[in-house]
């Protein structure tokens, strides 16, 4: 997480987590960068029902979780 924060740029951002499972990387992101828009995408519903269950619990506002396969639900 160190070495991923250390690389993005001092301004804002769109970050994508492609696979993001239960989104806790994602949700990191999110929580220290909240100038960053985080688009996390999975293709299993289950994960992404809790990746959003997380984000809610955790009152984060800038992410976008989305079902799909990879890079369909960006076009």
């Amino acid at each position: 997480m160190e070495q991923a924060l250390a690389r993005l740029p001092e301004q804002p951002c769109r970050i994508l987590d492609l696979g993001t499972g239960t989104g806790a990387i994602a949700l990191a992101l999110a929580s220290e960068r909240p100038d960053c828009e985080i688009i996390a995408v999975d293709r299993m519903p289950d994960a992404v029902a809790l990746a959003q269950r997380n984000a809610q619990h955790l009152a984060i506002k800038n992410i976008h979780i989305l079902q799909s396969d990879w890079f369909s639900a960006l076009r």
